[in-house]
């Protein structure tokens, strides 16, 4: 590729960021809002993309239980049919095609040193920053030094778009993120036997760089292509929308303090800290925080509630917490965390969702903030699900985590997080300072545009969404099938949501739901005869459905149960298409169902 053609292939991905919104109004004006899955002809089918009008997809089409089922159980033929997948479960093509041209240039370059897969099957993953790739190599060095490898077997290079190539040592120390961190990637080298270990860090960390980062990389970096031209050198800064960029995040973090402030406290901009991913913010603040607590070696964080299985996996496998774990998120587990503080034992923060995910369970926050006040944790809560349109916990916390992936976004074609500090919170300062000090902003300029167009009316979407779900949620109620429905509204912990609901037009009960059939076989054939989307993620604008434990928990089902996530759950995030166009899906999936009961 020529540098024309290569400086207007990076003109074209800046217009795909800065133009956007086209994208978000075309998932929102009913082409892809209503998608309609038609059952496929052959069981491999439909394993297509969701969002059609963009290759940067943050789920994928799974339209049967069995698809879910083979996925987990790494079915060589299902994979091979996927075509794209949630980011950090599955890598990017693009990340990927980056991965191996680094590597193959590298290997290849007389003045690049040592090659960077120096040996056969080596393994190699893609950072944004140095930090997060010190990270990643400081866990798979744990996992060799118990096994008695050698730690000079995990390494890292730092490659910048100008093709400039150099080893970072173990002890090294030297930072070197910048306004033109874009411009840099850093690749951590490890051998085939931690191939697992190392997508597992990418996976529940949210670390890895994205695919608009490996799509502008591979456009622009000059060495990467056979006709190399010096003039090109620096380039890339011409057609890098940093500026738009900062500008974006500006707003998005503006509009974000909106959503947690009320006429008598408000949230401001330097509350907001913004993320590439809603793992990467809880990744990162939990770091922070661990780092608040100095050199104490008994550091402790308890989890309140059935958690994100990422965020359960995170704090406790990649970061190492001591962790105290109350699933059920039920009186006597208060008493219990209760019991503990007054006896001496100390937990520095307490992790919760509002409401839970998938069991839509409504924490007592106010008793968690109290607490937290008397006995000096930091308490975080991640309302990804709540969103701060519908429910506002700022003032029973701390920290307010959210995926801006799910329903900030809805378009399904960009990552992004967000933490927030509460203006309520007695540690607003200090919390405030630490993040701003500590906090790595590694959220690709081309992603941002994108986050910032999808979320112009961000509040109008909820809205609608939890207007349709709540009609989802009574008409699967009204079915001799259907156990239970679990859902804030008509439940018998609405009162308790209530208490947080944003008095504020368009406040509702949120979007997502799950379903508990009086039978396993009933919710396979209402999943597989659903004419609605199905796949991972939630929170789109439109309705995507999934048996979430087997998806989340196929490997420990049994244990899930104990909690109260059957084996047999259904989860609907439920969109913004037209109301009648779920009913008609709803009930054509429910007669499937009774069909099925009949044979």
């Amino acid at each position: 590729m020529h540098t024309r053609d290569r400086l207007r292939q990076a003109a074209r991905d800046k217009d795909e960021a800065i133009q956007a919104v086209s994208d978000a109004v075309r998932l929102r004006d009913g082409s892809t809002a209503s998608y309609t899955h038609r059952r496929p002809s052959s069981w491999l089918n439909g394993l297509s993309s969701l969002a059609s009008c963009t290759k940067r997809a943050v789920s994928v089409s799974l339209p049967q239980w069995g698809h879910f089922v083979a996925i987990i159980r790494n079915d060589a033929e299902v994979l091979g049919a996927l075509k794209a997948g949630y980011p950090r479960f599955n890598i990017h093509r693009d990340v990927l095609s980056l991965e191996k041209k680094l590597i193959a240039w590298a290997a290849s370059s007389s003045s690049s040193g040592p090659a960077l897969a120096a040996l056969p099957g080596e393994g190699v993953k893609l950072f944004p920053s140095e930090r997060m790739a010190k990270e990643c190599r400081r866990h798979l060095d744990k996992v060799l030094e118990a096994t008695g490898g050698s730690k000079d077997a995990v390494r890292i290079a730092h490659i910048t778009l100008d093709g400039a190539l150099e080893h970072i040592g173990v002890d090294e120390s030297t930072a070197r993120f910048d306004d033109h961190a874009y411009g840099h990637v850093y690749v951590v080298t490890y051998p085939a036997h931690l191939t697992r270990v190392a997508f597992q860090f990418w996976l529940l960390t949210g670390y890895g760089v994205s695919s608009r980062f490996a799509s502008f990389w591979l456009n622009n970096a000059p060495f990467l292509s056979p006709d190399h031209q010096e003039d090109a050198t620096g380039r890339w800064r011409e057609a890098l929308p940093v500026e738009e960029a900062k500008e974006a995040a500006s707003a998005m973090r503006n509009h974000i303090a909106s959503l947690y402030s009320t006429d008598d406290v408000k949230t401001t901009s330097d509350d907001v800290f913004l993320f590439q991913c809603g793992m990467a913010a809880i990744t990162q603040t939990a770091g922070i925080l661990r780092a608040l607590a100095g050199e104490r070696q008994d550091y402790r964080i308890a989890m309140f509630g059935f958690l994100n299985v990422d965020t359960v996996a995170v704090l406790g496998k990649v970061l190492g917490f001591g962790c105290a774990f109350y699933g059920h998120a039920s009186s006597a587990d208060l008493d219990a965390l209760e019991a503990e503080l007054q006896s001496g034992k100390r937990i520095d923060a307490l992790f919760t969702e509002f409401p839970t995910n998938p069991q839509l369970k409504l924490v007592d926050l106010e008793r968690l903030h109290a607490l937290a006040t008397r006995h000096d944790f930091v308490l975080v809560v991640d309302d990804s699900i709540g969103t701060p349109a519908n429910v506002l916990t700022a003032p029973y916390c701390d920290l307010v985590s959210s995926s801006l992936t799910k329903m900030f976004s809805g378009a399904c074609n960009v990552m992004g997080g967000s933490v927030v500090v509460s203006p309520w919170s007695r540690r607003r300062a200090a919390l405030r300072a630490a993040l701003a000090a500590r906090h790595e902003d590694t959220f690709f300029p081309l992603d941002v545009l994108v986050l910032r167009a999808n979320s112009a009316d961000f509040e109008a979407r909820v809205a609608a969404a939890s207007d349709n779900a709540r009609r989802v949620a009574e008409q699967l109620r009204g079915h001799p099938l259907v156990d239970e429905v679990l859902y804030p509204w008509g439940s018998p912990s609405q009162e308790r949501y209530d208490r947080f609901r944003r008095s504020r037009p368009g406040g509702g009960y949120g979007f997502l739901l799950s379903v508990r059939f009086r039978e396993p076989d009933a919710a396979v054939a209402f999943h597989d005869a659903l004419e609605l989307a199905k796949g991972p993620s939630f929170g789109t604008n439109f309705t995507l459905a999934c048996p979430y434990t087997v998806l989340a928990h196929y490997s420990e089902l049994e244990w899930a149960g104990q909690f109260g996530v059957p084996a047999h759950l259904v989860r609907i995030s439920v969109g913004v298409e037209d109301p009648e166009v779920l009913r008609v899906a709803i009930g054509k999936a429910l007669d499937a169902a009774e069909e099925r009961r009949a044979l």
